[in-house]
């Protein structure tokens, strides 16, 4: 009943939920709470911090866990959560907040443990300003680390698997996107069947890659029809996976050629269509999508060509905001410029 007081008198905390189950203080007021307890009691305030991430962390809800240990200052806990919750973040497109972990960790805990290097690996690939060759630098750290020392994986990574053997899987997977860029289309194709046969079935997230460059592959050599096939297969891989990242990077891809290509309306239809079948039911289930940003875009763009500029903004919007969190700077600039 005094909840309900206070949110009907609009004072102190705001719902979560439609239901009312949920709540949290107005951002200011909890910014003044917080302020006050860390001037009068420094040491409860790091207490209570701990007490959080533990919380969090006992729900499976990581970034929150990750967040309240930075706020304790206690590297230790969160090196140990970046290392169980990085590969989420990553399966889930959320590529800025990982950076962001990886680069709040000291270099030294972050050199010295093979998961956390594999983080900045995956963090790097992603990264369009770092130098070409960091990730495969950093992956054969991780690869060094966990081969003197294989540890047993925790969940929310998979039971009955090392370390070491997760981070080998991962290193086969850089090296086969790596030969993309200097291998002929020909031998590309055989490094990525070789290396579909040899990924076992939970490396979704991978399989869902090497699928990806065969298409392109196949693409290269005028093979429309392999192409076809491959870029299915990856899509049914994707779908598997958690995230649904693949999908959606396949959605933007085809979205980005039908604009080259001047086809609106098969812009508007690949757009729609993954909104449809991916991303509302994300978004609906309180899930953040930071892929979703080319859907977003793309149909933004096109209802701006198509003077549709009421039912174009929100979309611009909500585009832009993604791309940043995708670190996809070139959606972020096409999105702000329309």
């Amino acid at each position: 009943a005094i909840l309900e007081h206070l949110l009907e008198s609009n004072l102190f905390i705001v719902s979560l939920d439609s239901r009312h189950r949920w709540f949290r203080y107005h951002r200011l007021f909890a910014e003044l709470l917080q302020s006050r307890l860390v001037e009068h009691d420094p040491e409860r305030a790091d207490e209570n911090h701990l007490r959080a991430s533990k919380w969090y962390d006992d729900r499976g809800l990581g970034p929150e866990a990750i967040s309240h240990a930075f706020e304790a200052m206690d590297d230790d806990r969160a090196a140990d959560l970046v290392e169980r919750y990085s590969a989420r973040a990553i399966q889930y497109g959320e590529f800025w907040q990982h950076r962001r972990w990886i680069d709040a960790l000291p270099e030294a805990t972050v050199r010295a443990r093979p998961m956390l290097c594999l983080a900045r690996a995956w963090a790097l690939l992603f990264d369009p300003d770092a130098p070409e060759r960091w990730p495969l630098d950093w992956i054969e750290r991780a690869l060094e680390l966990s081969a003197a020392d294989p540890r047993p994986l925790s969940e929310p990574l998979g039971r009955h698997r090392t370390d070491h053997e997760l981070i080998r899987e991962a290193a086969y997977v850089f090296r086969v996107g790596y030969a993309q860029f200097d291998t002929d289309p020909a031998q590309m194709v055989k490094l990525c069947l070789e290396a579909l046969e040899r990924l076992p079935e939970e490396a979704a997230l991978g399989r869902g890659f090497v699928a990806l460059w065969l298409a392109r592959a196949y693409a290269r050599l005028n093979q429309g029809e392999a192409a076809k096939r491959a870029m299915a297969q990856a899509r049914q891989i994707g779908l598997a996976a958690e995230g649904h990242l693949i999908p959606l990077v396949i959605a933007g891809t085809q979205a980005s050629n039908a604009w080259g290509g001047g086809d609106l309306h098969a812009v508007a239809r690949i757009c729609r269509e993954a909104m449809a079948s991916l991303i509302a039911p994300a978004e609906q289930a309180g899930e953040r999508v930071p892929q979703a940003c080319s859907a977003y875009v793309y149909l933004g763009r096109t209802l701006v060509e198509w003077n549709e500029l009421e039912q174009a903004e929100p979309l611009l919007l909500r585009g832009i905001e993604l791309a940043e969190l995708a670190l996809m700077k070139h959606l972020y600039v096409d999105g702000c410029r329309d």
